[in-house]
């Protein structure tokens, strides 16, 4: 199928083969990483006319439909944690993706276009949890430096090896947590520790070329004198796996299971295992052997049989039981909402983020007996519950019902509007990031309070983020009385928001995100805000309590909340298109809310999304989630996996360009 979300490489063709072969011992290794017990791998290698990823049960063949389909090349192909995509370098030196079932041009995606003054780019890896890419990049008259980037669209990118050092830095190899193998000047192996860019960052371990980390991390194969060799990652014990006189053997790359070691002999590709003996052919010729890993993920489904029991469910995900000492985390308070409308709540979210809690719902007129137990079971006595709200929306009972074992603190203003401004305050007085939506309506700003969110919680960012609500197309006379006292940025998400906020265009503070409908804008609201994330939310786009609870989690958790016709026979194409361009990185989509609000057709089609070849398992799941190998662990500044934000001037680069791109 055609789609209106491509992110189209340029046409013209400039092939790297010439700049890389003005290095002499330039190779290719490749990323490994564990895959489930059990698990099958599959050997793949590039082709040499550089066209396809060779040794699936169909080749794949990268193209990008512009007028009409053209090859994209392949270089130096390799894989994500969990199988299902696969990174290369274009003939245009652009850093692309790719399914790894992709039937047309559909499943491809860009990490990195071409780039002004790169002559060079080669060996692209994931690393950790496939949230961060690395690859080697040379500049016209310069050396080769080692780059490093989210495995997202559109993210800048950072040079981590030494800033004008006089070395050349080729090869990277990304492992299973932040350090990263590279050659230097084409003869020395050199591990990176995770931290900075001097030299003092990364340490030579050997002598040779083309390194890969294991599985496990703990040890180094590359090439030497045309043998294959191993050491610790320290360089220590060094060992010839190899022993061939007359060979020159290059590019090694290790199964996922750490008991061989792929490389190759001219265009042939050979393996030995990891102790060393005989080596043995394989029926798979091309350059730079990798094998696909496979890991199961897990679509999940948070929800309860109704409203109260859901939201509940999704608290407990999260915030754990008071007193003990399990993985979950320590609740310090709680957004209490009126169950039977949004009105008052949309600025929830990002509230329940900021504050560390859960967010849950009760009638007007009496305290829900789920909610409540839910609050005795996360909130110590004195912790505080938030009401939105006034006593029309939870009543002077309820707040005196809590009242006597909790801090009561009601957030309320003369209407939707002045609450919302309430609700703001409560997080930050002068926030550098002011979202507005629409308040007669729930779509925009429920996406709009998980991204307000996650830059809300404690620790996780410098700036802050709020909700606020226009009356459709209409400015509220306190909505505009409160972004001119303000001095941050207005992102308006939404055609509404966009159209009442559009008299501040002229001040360069305003910035819209507008969607051609709810399921769009969710979408643009992620790819602005979100990149390299280990979790997605998706809840259906036609009611808003499963999306309320789920967007407060979504914000804690730094992932995005897309919407869905979720009783349709399909997904919204946005919402499928979210999912597969972050598969690399994302091992778990939370659906929130029963079959009767997003279907388990819909449930298995995000799970399939998301997956390689392993596929997925479904159930429940607490956070953290339990991790496959190297799941979850968190790269290290500029790149943080799933704990990034964006800079301002990066999140609205990117806001400008999405809207002017679709």
């Amino acid at each position: 199928m055609s789609s209106p979300l491509r992110k189209p490489l340029a046409v013209a063709t400039v092939v790297a083969a010439g700049s890389l072969a003005a290095l002499s011992g330039v190779g290719t290794a490749t990323a490994s990483h564990p895959g489930d017990a059990g698990s099958a791998s599959v050997l793949t290698a590039t082709s040499t006319n550089n066209q396809q990823v060779l040794g699936l049960s169909s080749a794949l063949t990268p193209k990008e439909c512009l007028d009409t389909c053209v090859p994209t090349g392949v270089h130096d192909a390799s894989w994500a944690p969990d199988g299902s995509r696969a990174v290369f370098v274009t003939n245009n030196l652009s850093i692309a993706t790719i399914d790894y079932n992709d039937g047309d041009e559909t499943g491809t995606w860009w990490i990195a276009d071409p780039a002004d003054g790169v002559v060079g780019r080669s060996s692209p890896s994931y690393q950790a949890n496939g949230s961060t890419v690395v690859w080697a990049e040379q500049e016209s008259g310069g050396h080769w430096y080692i780059a490093r980037g989210t495995s997202s669209y559109g993210w800048g990118y950072s040079q981590i090896s030494p800033v004008g050092a006089t070395a050349d830095y080729t090869d990277p190899d990304g492992g299973l947590d932040n350090r990263i193998v590279a050659e230097r000047n084409g003869s020395e192996i050199v591990v990176w520790d995770g931290s900075g860019n001097a030299e003092s960052d990364w340490t030579k371990i050997a002598d040779g070329g083309d390194p890969a980390i294991s599985p496990d991390g703990t040890k180094v194969a590359y090439s030497a004198g045309g043998q294959i060799w191993k050491a610790d990652i320290d360089g220590a014990n060094p060992v010839a796996l190899t022993s061939d006189a007359s060979a020159n053997y290059t590019n090694p790359t290790w199964k996922p299971d750490g008991t061989t070691v792929a490389f190759n002999s001219g265009t042939s590709i050979r393996t030995v295992g990891s102790n060393g003996g005989a080596t043995a052919a394989t029926p798979l010729t091309g350059v730079k052997p990798a094998y696909q890993s496979q890991r199961k993920n897990l679509a999940a489904r948070l929800s309860g049989a109704s409203r109260f029991e859901t939201a509940a469910a999704v608290s407990n995900s999260y915030w754990k039981t008071k007193g003990t000492t399990d993985n979950r985390h320590e609740a310090k308070a709680v957004v209490l909402s009126r169950s039977d409308t949004f009105a008052d709540a949309l600025g929830g979210s990002a509230l329940a983020a900021a504050k560390e809690g859960p967010l849950l719902l009760t009638p007007t007129n009496s305290l829900d007996t789920t909610t409540k137990a839910e609050i005795d079971r996360v909130l110590n006595s004195g912790d505080t519950v938030y009401l939105l709200g006034g006593t029309g929306a939870i009543s002077a009972s309820v707040a005196a019902a809590l009242d006597v074992d909790y801090t009561v603190v009601r957030l309320a203003g003369a209407d939707r509007y002045s609450t919302a401004i309430e609700i703001a305050n409560a997080i930050d007085a002068s926030p550098e990031l002011i979202l507005v939506a629409t308040g007669n309506n729930f779509p925009d700003a429920l996406g709009a309070g998980a991204a307000a969110g996650s830059y809300d919680v404690p620790g996780a960012s410098d700036l802050k983020a709020v909700v606020v609500l226009t009356a459709d197309a209409v400015l509220p006379v306190s909505t505009k009385a409160y972004l001119d006292a303000q001095a941050g940025d207005i992102i308006a998400v939404g055609g509404q928001a966009a159209t009442a906020t559009q008299g501040y265009e002229p001040t360069d503070r305003w910035f819209p995100i507008v969607g051609s409908d709810r399921f769009s804008t969710a979408y643009f609201v992620g790819a602005s805000f979100f990149a390299g994330q280990t979790v997605a939310g998706v809840a259906t786009g036609n009611d808003w309590p499963d999306a309320l609870s789920g967007g407060a989690l979504m914000g804690t958790l730094n992932g995005p909340l897309l919407l869905t016709p979720g009783t349709s026979a399909q997904t919204s194409p946005w919402t499928g298109f979210a999912l597969s361009e972050e598969s690399a990185s994302i091992s778990t989509v939370v659906v929130f809310g029963g079959t009767g609000v997003v279907n388990n057709t819909q449930l298995n089609q995000f799970g399939a999304l998301i997956s390689g070849p392993a596929l997925y398992n479904v159930g429940t799941v607490t956070f953290p989630a339990t991790a496959v190998s190297g799941a979850g662990l968190r790269a290290s500044a500029p790149v943080a996996g799933n704990g990034q934000h964006r800079s301002l001037a990066d999140l609205k680069a990117t806001i400008k360009a999405l809207q002017d791109k679709y």
